[in-house]
């Protein structure tokens, strides 16, 4: 795909969600990857749930996707109402249909794809804890589980209460909710679905930690507060 055309969309309520977009991407390139970094400060649950960032590479017919977080990459403990008792990521989202995400029903596209890539997670009926297969899907029907784990029932939830009201909280996007800015144009202002319920698994994935990321040329370092003391990328 055309690093021109790249963007990511948004990073909202647990979920990653990316588009192809016929205008040039606005996520900033460096050594190789295109980053979007997002907001320091308004991660829901203090530090240890903010996302800081997401970077993009393609390298031959590989795809590698990195993000920087304060939360792990299986979630973090917590006084969650579900039956894993944890907090967990949502999915990554590939929107390459010609529509926006904002109703349940327009993610079963059959150009919107999904990777789950926390095994711990609540998709795929995993809240027993009984499915940990990762990979990427087609065919999918994605679902809300936020009210299951301590989260914001709708978007417009998680502004009121005080989060994502500046310029450039949400990746890419200009975040002014409330004025009917781009977020509000993307998503709507109800329910968010960040996982996927079901789906076809069309393919597998490989986890890497930041060492193997590096070693591609990462850097989330080099913008600054994008990878702080204690930060996880993955």
């Amino acid at each position: 795909m055309s690093k021109t055309k790249w963007i990511w969309k948004c990073m909202a309520a647990g979920a990653i969600i990316c588009a192809m977009t016929g205008t040039p991407a606005s996520a900033q390139l460096y050594n190789g990857w295109q980053y979007a970094i997002d907001s320091f400060n308004d991660g829901s649950g203090g530090a240890t749930y903010e996302m800081r960032g997401l970077a993009y590479r393609e390298v031959g017919g590989t795809a590698y996707f990195a993000v920087s977080s304060g939360m792990p990459l299986t979630g973090n403990p917590g006084a969650s109402a579900n039956g894993n008792n944890r907090i967990n990521y949502g999915d990554v989202i590939f929107n390459f249909s010609a529509h926006k995400l904002n109703t349940q029903a327009l993610f079963t596209d059959p150009m919107v794809f999904g990777i789950r890539f926390d095994p711990l997670n609540d998709s795929l009926g995993n809240t027993p804890g009984s499915n940990t297969t990762t990979g990427v899907y087609s065919n999918i029907t994605a679902v809300n589980l936020t009210g299951i784990n301590n989260g914001y029932a709708t978007l417009q939830d998680y502004v009121n209460a005080g989060f994502g009201r500046t310029v450039d909280a949400m990746g890419d996007l200009e975040n002014s909710v409330s004025a009917g800015g781009d977020v509000k144009t993307y998503f709507g202002s109800g329910a968010m679905y960040p996982n996927i319920q079901s789906g076809t698994r069309i393919g597998a994935i490989t986890a890497l930690d930041k060492t193997a990321l590096t070693g591609l040329g990462l850097n989330f370092g080099h913008f600054s507060g994008a990878d702080p003391a204690g930060n996880n990328v993955f």
